[in-house]
């Protein structure tokens, strides 16, 4: 990705962001932050989902979310 890219992207995503605040009525940190978190569960269970022994895997997930 382009410098240019990456800093019409990064408008385009602040103007998102602002739009979400008032229409929900949140703050920008706050949806971030949300954001951000869903983004880390999505990682946590694509990288449960990699480990080689399915089984394990899920157990480990369970016990992980259960711990949660």
């Amino acid at each position: 990705m382009s410098i240019q890219e990456l800093t019409t992207a990064s408008i385009k995503y602040g103007r998102e962001l602002d739009l979400i605040a008032k229409l929900t009525g949140k703050q920008r940190k706050e949806i971030q932050a949300n954001r951000e978190q869903l983004m880390a569960d999505d990682r946590f269970r694509a990288w449960m989902d990699s480990l080689p022994n399915a089984g394990d895997a899920r157990r480990l997930k369970k016990n992980a979310m259960d711990y949660l």
